[in-house]
């Protein structure tokens, strides 16, 4: 094998070093995306967590009736719960 061919090889393995390299660099960002993603999905769970105690309590956790008892489900309280997860999504 000629010097020449083996610097040819050398660049083909170089090249596709190159792109291996490029790949993992993108999945790796991509894995960061889904990573902090789900830390935030994570952080808006347990900030929803004492509201969903108070209201499994049987009290309110909507703003007009707040901590007060409540005699069957709450619409407004209700709403609160789902748009703050739906916010999540």
């Amino acid at each position: 094998m000629s010097l020449g061919e083996e610097l040819l090889q050398l660049e083909e393995k170089l090249a596709a070093l190159y792109e291996e390299c490029e790949r993992l660099r993108q999945a790796a960002a991509s894995l960061e995306e889904k990573k902090n993603l789900l830390s935030q999905q994570l952080a808006a769970e347990q900030e929803l967590k004492p509201l969903n105690r108070i209201y499994d309590e049987g009290f309110h956790i909507c703003h007009a009736y707040f901590t007060k008892e409540r005699a069957g489900e709450c619409l407004f309280c209700l709403a609160l719960l789902k748009g703050s997860a739906a916010a999540r999504e």
